[in-house]
């Protein structure tokens, strides 16, 4: 038995047979996991928390279709259960550590992808990491958790804040969805 969210999710991803070329990169380079720190914070309330976060590579290798596939599933795995759960999406903005930019934020870049969020704008993110590019490289690429969010999500973000973060060399944002109610 399953008792926790995030492994109620790997399950289902798994029973689902979606295409190796996703199951390989959710296995291998996407953490979807119980969080126990927001857990016990959010748990007094009774909200569950799954936690999506993307390692970043210095190559643009898997496109924001597969991200948005992956937030689609995650959202009808978790539609008919009973949980109250909270998706938290972790993963800088722009930012390049070891590279020759590193220390450079592209707030253009910030901007238009957190204007996507709260238009709820998956089309455009999904072309994000289509074309290769130094500014997708790198930390830039752990964007692909927020896309994998807001595809579970279905509806506009609201942009709570953003910081271009120059002592910690990252774009940092942070965005909330409203919560659904249940019938």
């Amino acid at each position: 038995m399953v008792d926790h969210v995030g492994g109620v999710v790997l399950s289902s991803l798994l029973n689902r047979a979606l295409e190796q070329a996703l199951l390989c990169e959710l296995l291998g380079k996407l953490k979807v996991e119980h969080d126990r720190e927001l857990s016990v914070c959010l748990g007094e309330h009774g909200v569950e928390c799954l936690r999506l976060g993307q390692r970043a590579r210095k190559t643009v290798e898997h496109e924001p279709l597969r991200c948005v596939r992956l937030g689609e599933a995650i959202a009808d795995t978790l539609r008919d259960r009973p949980e109250r759960v909270a998706i938290y999406a972790s993963g800088g903005l722009s930012h390049y550590p070891g590279m020759y930019n590193a220390g450079w934020i592209d707030q253009p870049l910030d901007h238009w992808i957190l204007e996507r969020l709260e238009r709820n704008d998956l089309e455009a993110l999904q072309h994000l990491f289509t074309f290769d590019s130094d500014n997708m490289r790198s930390g830039t690429g752990e964007v692909r958790a927020w896309i994998s969010a807001a595809a579970a999500m279905k509806r506009p973000a609201t942009v709570v804040e953003y910081v271009a973060a120059h002592c910690t060399q990252t774009g940092c944002g942070f965005v909330s969805w409203p919560p659904v109610g249940r019938d």
